[in-house]
């Protein structure tokens, strides 16, 4: 629930300029979008596109959206704690960040690091800030 206010005062931005926005998603595991995180009970690709729509976005498959949507998800279930991380190679995160690199020239680009509950993913925000 942390995430409301945001998501409210995004959702009174977008009303207040008169705007449709569109979001694409990207996934760093496309083929975990169906596991369940944990502290929930629906997919983690059901919770993405619930929140983007909290926030008046709307989710396209469309490559021309405003934004890219960068998702840090888990990859086998059950998801593991931030407690429970251990360092992950550049292998785990160069292609999904190649593909956020190439976006950023056009459109923008945001991310979402739901790799691990309670916490954040420390080696993707290690390569967000000093590229290594």
């Amino acid at each position: 629930a942390d995430e409301v206010g945001l998501a409210m005062l995004s959702r009174l931005a977008i009303a207040v300029h008169g705007e449709t926005v569109t979001a694409r998603v990207v996934w760093r595991a496309g083929n975990a979008t169906g596991l369940i995180p944990g502290y929930e009970s629906q997919p983690i690709a059901k919770t993405v596109e619930d929140q983007l729509h909290a926030c008046g976005v709307t989710p396209t498959n469309a490559t021309a959206a405003d934004i890219v949507f960068m998702v840090n998800n888990f990859q086998a279930a059950p998801q593991q704690e931030a407690s429970q991380q251990s360092t992950s190679s550049w292998a785990d995160y160069s292609d999904f960040l190649t593909q956020a690199s190439r976006s950023c020239s056009s459109q923008v680009v945001s991310f979402a690091d739901v790799r691990y509950a309670n916490g954040g993913d420390r080696s993707f925000v290690s390569y967000l800030l000093n590229g290594t």
